[in-house]
């Protein structure tokens, strides 16, 4: 199984994976986050703009604008994508299949869930899930919930990561996962990136 981040190896580790603008609920333009990434220093920016199968905004429009960002800013590499919450145990995203395809890379998140008592077996259905390119905010929700995993179920999951070639961001936000997580992601070779989760330039790049 091959997945479209696999592309860009060598900017795993000094890009900013998770970034929001004005066409959802971020405070600042394509072009905005493109100048304070030159001066930061980072070579990529994956935008990935919040998503639902019923959007209020014009998805296709977002993803031209990055095309056009990207001839203004060559030396660096910009993704368009989108960032979409788990529905069902199944793992299905709240995304069209048109908008899945076209995106360069797809966060899977857990965001409000109805069945917590369901989440670990949801959860895997999502990383199993082929459109979902990286894990967002990990145990975002299970901190939320109280959940505790088991050191058997982090190391399923990195595992399970691992098999599916999905990546386990490391998100600054919300200073997650947690540190026995990260630990497995070092220890088995999960491949990771950082993603700054941002919703306004300030706080492109921000890390664990």
């Amino acid at each position: 199984m091959t997945k479209r981040w696999e592309t860009y190896k060598e900017a795993l580790l000094h890009g900013d994976w998770q970034v929001h603008t004005t066409w959802s609920d971020g405070k600042n333009t394509i072009a905005e986050y493109c100048h304070e990434a030159r001066r930061k220093g980072l070579r990529l920016i994956a935008f990935t703009e919040h998503v639902r199968r019923e959007l209020r905004y014009d998805f296709w429009a977002y993803m031209q604008e990055v095309e056009e960002a990207r001839q203004q800013f060559p030396d660096l590499i910009l993704l368009a994508g989108c960032e979409a919450k788990v529905l069902n145990r199944q793992g299905d995203l709240d995304a069209t299949p048109e908008v899945l395809a076209k995106s360069d890379i797809v966060l899977g998140a857990f965001h409000s869930f109805a069945e917590p008592e369901h989440y670990i077996e949801a959860l895997e259905a999502m990383l199993s899930n082929p459109w979902v390119d990286s894990w967002a905010h990990p145990t975002l929700y299970a901190h939320k919930r109280g959940i505790t995993l088991t050191d058997a179920q982090e190391e399923r999951l990195v595992r399970l990561c691992m098999d599916q070639h999905v990546l386990v961001e490391f998100n600054g936000k919300y200073n997650l996962p947690s540190p026995t997580l990260r630990q497995k992601v070092h220890t088995l070779g999960a491949a990771y990136v950082y993603g700054s989760d941002a919703h306004s330039a300030p706080e492109l790049g921000r890390r664990l």
